[in-house]
């Protein structure tokens, strides 16, 4: 080797090892740094993907939920309200806020304290999620039941009803009344010679009491009526629903008015210092709110018998000397599920009606306790471990914390008994047909599971030694007994994370025109009251009514040319506010949307504006908001109401058939 090549050698060694040499740590670092870019610009498309799959599965699950609902109200027909009405507490009583947009699912009050109470003029109204959103309209008048049979419920006997929409709200001055269908109203007074001897001749007779299905009403000079209802061998009272004016400041206010009226046991009464030989009743429906009454709707009159609501101790009565059970007598045997008992005798009574003789059947009033509180009605099936899936997931339990950072109230202490039922009060299972309670453990041994997360309520037989599945109730009297729990029906009480609520809204069964300003189930012919206002074309109802869907069996107009009375028939409208405004603040169905032509609503030639004005639609709203806000010792209704704009909430409606314009 010369010295050329021992001194390029040693070099071209180090070249060869230099170029097998491995990636540098500032080439590692760049290459990280261009990953992590990369990668962070695909990163953030998830998130929105995310809540777009969550925001899909919510508005499937809000379907779900809806149809659910819905199926239940087609199911029972018979059953659905007159109507549903929006309710506030004002510190003693819920009351009516019939000028309050369905739309509209903000707080009933300006201000709120750190513990989330809304306060309203000073007054603490209760907590917020009880009067705000969903739980605005809750209160249910007029659902109609069918008597039940009469049953072995513990140590009580009788027709045993859960109402459909419980638990409601039986706080210490609560809104709550059962009674029969409404009456037949007759003109004038009752004739003194009509005497009911036999089941054709009158109606006013002590020995048929379940057939004195009319009532009399006369209009008197002073503006008021005299009403005339027939009495019986036993104390009663009668329910009385009416719309008049009262004395305002100088002036004169409209307002409706339910009011009861008892009527003592009698077989003779007096009209006018006329001794009548039949039970009559005569009462002044200005005593419903003293001297002040001015004047009555008169066709506004609705009367019907009430029943008479029993404590749960006391026998029921047999009414007519042992011969026969009084059947307008229930026992209220669980104010907070809402368990009716009726007396067994309502079952198989009747009243006669213009149409014949049918069975009698309760009407009932009351304010739903929560709509949050979310029901899910099935059969337990029959096998050894009985799994059923909730239609939402993520429950509520005793350590959520509320949207508002609050732990979350329970649906209402429900199960509580000496023998130890679970007192986690975030879920129940309702026996439907007694009223009962599914204890969730018993004697430390658990006979409910619930997987809170996905929702799955699972039942263990609680004796294996039987066929079936064997549960123990906890039954509205205070006992307990086992039950093979299979195949029964019965209803699942729960509440979810994320405020979920599923509500009714109902138009008023039928509607009576207002001279003034409308309020609940009336309407308003534009331009009749210029204090009030309007245009002529437009019909107008109660803010609580927008959104609805009315029919009106005749509706009177003048069209413009020939100004001729015209009439459209069958029509149904959708109460809307007008697209601009014309002052009065109401929502309204306008003729023009059917006939272009149409100049004013005609008055005039059938003396009324309108006949058979009905509500003609049944929604089911669900809302829901996965948001939170957090409490402070201020700014709190600011924050709530920030909170509400997230609220989500989808609408399914049921309609009647279209009619024609003729």
């Amino acid at each position: 080797m010369n010295r050329r090549d021992s001194l390029l050698g040693p070099e071209s060694k180090r070249t060869s090892v230099r170029g097998r040499r491995g990636t540098t740590l500032i080439e590692i670092l760049v290459v990280i740094v261009i990953f992590l870019v990369g990668i962070l610009a695909v990163v953030q498309i998830f998130p929105r993907g995310f809540r777009i799959l969550f925001n899909s599965r919510n508005n499937s699950m809000s379907t779900a939920l809806a149809q659910d609902f819905q199926e239940r109200l087609q199911a029972r027909p018979d059953e659905l309200p007159e109507e549903v009405l929006p309710i506030a507490f004002n510190g003693t009583a819920n009351v009516l806020l019939p000028d309050w947009d369905p739309n509209n699912l903000g707080p009933v009050a300006g201000s709120m304290n750190q513990a989330g109470h809304l306060i309203s003029n000073g007054v603490d109204i209760g907590y917020w999620p009880l009067a705000s959103g969903a739980n605005v309209f809750r209160r249910i008048l007029g659902e109609s039941h069918v008597i039940p049979a009469p049953r072995a419920v513990g140590s009580l006997d009788g027709g045993v009803l859960v109402l459909p929409l419980g638990p409601i709200d039986f706080g210490a001055n609560p809104f709550f009344a059962v009674y029969g269908p409404d009456l037949t109203r007759q003109p004038g007074i009752p004739n003194p010679n009509k005497q009911r001897t036999s089941p054709d001749q009158a109606f006013f007779d002590v020995r048929d009491p379940v057939a004195d299905f009319q009532y009399f009403a006369q209009l008197i000079p002073s503006g008021s009526a005299d009403i005339f209802v027939p009495a019986g061998p036993t104390p009663r009272s009668y329910r009385i629903r009416f719309s008049g004016y009262v004395a305002v400041g100088g002036g004169f206010a409209h307002r409706d008015f339910i009011g009861s009226f008892a009527v003592p046991a009698t077989t003779q009464g007096s009209v006018d210092g006329t001794t009548m030989n039949y039970p009559v009743f005569e009462a002044d429906i200005g005593q419903v709110v003293g001297a002040s009454l001015a004047s009555v709707d008169y066709d506004s009159i609705r009367v019907a018998r009430n029943f008479v609501l029993l404590p749960t101790n006391q026998n029921f009565d047999d009414g007519q000397g042992g011969n026969a059970l009084d059947p307008y007598e229930v026992k209220l045997i669980d104010s907070k599920l809402g368990v009716l008992l009726f007396n067994p005798g309502a079952y198989n009574a009747y009243i006669d009606t213009p149409g014949g003789r049918q069975p009698l059947t309760a009407r009932c009033d009351y304010d739903v306790f929560d709509w949050r509180v979310l029901h899910d009605e099935f059969r337990i099936p029959d096998d050894a471990t009985a799994r059923v899936q909730l239609s939402v997931g993520s429950l509520v339990t005793s350590t959520t914390q509320g949207p508002d950072g609050i732990s979350t109230p329970g649906i209402m202490p429900l199960e509580t008994s000496p023998t130890s039922a679970s007192n986690d009060d975030h879920f129940a299972l309702v026996d439907m047909d007694t009223g009962g309670l599914y204890f969730e453990s018993r004697t430390g041994i658990p006979l409910i599971t619930l997987d809170k997360t996905l929702g799955i309520v699972t039942l263990q037989d609680a004796d294996s030694s039987r066929a079936g599945i064997q549960a123990w109730l906890l039954l509205p009297d205070g006992t307990t007994t086992e039950v093979d729990a299979a195949g029964r029906a019965v209803r699942a009480l729960y509440m979810s994370r994320g405020e979920w609520a599923v509500q009714m809204l109902k138009a008023a069964s039928s509607y009576s025109v207002s001279p003034t300003r409308p309020t609940v189930g009336e309407y308003y012919v534009g331009g009749t009251d210029p204090g009030v206002g309007g245009s002529p074309v437009r019909i107008y109802f109660p803010r609580m009514d927008n959104g609805q869907k009315v029919s009106i069996d005749e509706l009177y107009y003048i069209r413009s040319g020939d100004n001729q009375p015209r009439t459209i028939s069958g029509q149904e409208f959708v109460v809307r506010f007008p697209r601009t405004s014309d002052g009065v603040g109401l929502p309204c169905i306008d003729i023009t949307d059917i006939d272009p032509q149409a100049i004013s609503v005609d008055t005039q030639t059938y003396g009324t504006a309108a006949k058979g004005v009905k509500g003609a639609s049944i929604m089911t709203r669900v809302t829901w908001n996965p948001d939170a806000f957090h409490l402070s010792s201020g700014e709190n209704i600011s924050k709530l109401d920030q909170w509400g704009r997230g609220t989500r909430h989808s609408t399914t409606e049921t309609f009647l058939e279209r009619g024609e314009l003729r």
